[in-house]
This record gives C-alpha cells, structure tokens and sequence, in this order.
C-alpha cells in the first residue's frame, strides 16, 4: 500500500465524522472542491473507494475503514 501523508489521513477521518465533504470542509477550512480532489486522489492512490457516496453525504466504505483500522495499530 502507498504511503500517505498525515493530511491525506486527516482530510478522510474529517469526512468519515462529520459524515460529508461540505461538512468537512467547512471544519478544515478548505473548500468542498478541495476535500472532494483530496478524497479522489487518496482512492486513487489506495486502488479502493474511501466513502460510498450518496444525495445526503457519504459513509466509510468498507476498504476505508479497514485502511484506517490497519494504520492506526
């Protein structure tokens, strides 16, 4: 697996609390566009989906939160 920066880290569990990339955006304080590339290009870079996109926000996808438990122990 590729190695991933502590913000690429931080910008996915941002998103994977507040449940949306407007969400977590706004508490970044970044634009919705920005988090949305970041999110895309750490899929891109993992081969996997993070979150499962729906009309009211997104949800860790499985992969997501088997990445996230991996790196955390």
């Amino acid at each position: 697996m590729p190695e991933l920066t502590s913000a690429d880290l931080h910008v996915t569990l941002e998103v994977a609390q507040r449940g949306s990339f407007t969400a977590a955006a706004e508490a970044l304080g970044y634009t919705q566009s920005a988090v949305s590339r970041q999110i895309i290009a750490t899929e891109a870079a993992v081969r996997a989906p993070l979150f499962e996109r729906h009309a009211r926000g997104a949800r860790p996808s499985r992969q997501r939160r088997r990445c996230c438990d991996t790196r955390a122990t």
